[in-house]
């Protein structure tokens, strides 16, 4: 059976579980360098970009995780993770994996109350329309080349992109978790983190700590503390 690794660090993982579990996946939550061996895949979930960055680099998994996908191992980004896969950024925050040939904007449609929704054309996922909700999400500025423009905005803007090369890498602007029926129907749905839900996500993870993380394990908490604030104040996935 395929494993898959979801990155279960911050952001809305258990959601991204879900629905690859559906898809009949065996799914791993990666959350320390070691749990990144054996995959076939690897899918870091929406957040907040910032803090993702900031735990990967205290649990030391970056230059495992760069490796491996340099190697071959397939990964896709969404919301949070285009930014953190991407190679270039407008903001000055945070560093990201320069995995991905693509400049992305944080942020990109503005405040909560600038939420919209779109049809899109997907490439791969038939021809119906796919409807995408954009809150605080991410857009793709810039492609180079061997990046397949997968979807895109009415204005032309790219939303979702995949490596063409034999890197098997792609990201997306849109979520897709929890929103079953789109799930079924072979597309991808979108779904805000709410406070609710990354406070039980910081709960669990902290749970699960092993207590010979010490100080680490303060860090880990500061920094579940900053994401949550930053979901309480409506600033959504970026």
């Amino acid at each position: 059976m395929t494993r898959i690794g979801v990155l279960a660090i911050q952001g809305d993982f258990l959601e991204h579980r879900l629905m690859i579990e559906r898809l009949g996946a065996d799914v791993s939550e990666v959350r320390l360098g070691k749990d990144l061996a054996g995959l076939d895949g690897l899918v870091i979930p929406g957040g907040e970009s910032t803090t993702i960055v900031q735990l990967l680099d205290i649990f030391d998994m970056r230059n495992t995780l760069v490796g491996l996908v340099r190697e071959g191992m397939p990964v896709w980004g969404t919301c949070a993770g285009m930014i953190v896969l991407a190679d270039r950024l407008t903001d000055h925050r945070p560093e990201p994996l320069h995995l991905m040939d693509i400049e992305v904007s944080r942020n990109a449609f503005g405040s909560q109350v600038h939420s919209f929704e779109a049809d899109l054309e997907v490439d791969g996922i038939g021809d119906a329309p796919f409807r995408g909700v954009f809150i605080r999400a991410p857009v793709v500025n810039a492609v180079g080349q061997g990046v397949k423009v997968l979807a895109r905005l009415n204005d032309g803007r790219p939303v979702a992109d995949a490596v063409l090369r034999a890197d098997h890498r792609g990201v997306g602007g849109v979520p897709p978790e929890r929103v079953e029926e789109r799930v079924d129907e072979g597309g991808a749905g979108a779904y805000l983190v709410r406070p609710n839900d990354l406070a039980l996500a910081c709960d669990v993870l902290l749970e699960r700590l092993d207590h010979t993380y010490e100080d680490v394990e303060v860090r880990v908490a500061v920094c579940l503390r900053h994401a949550l604030r930053v979901a309480m104040a409506g600033e959504g996935c970026q």
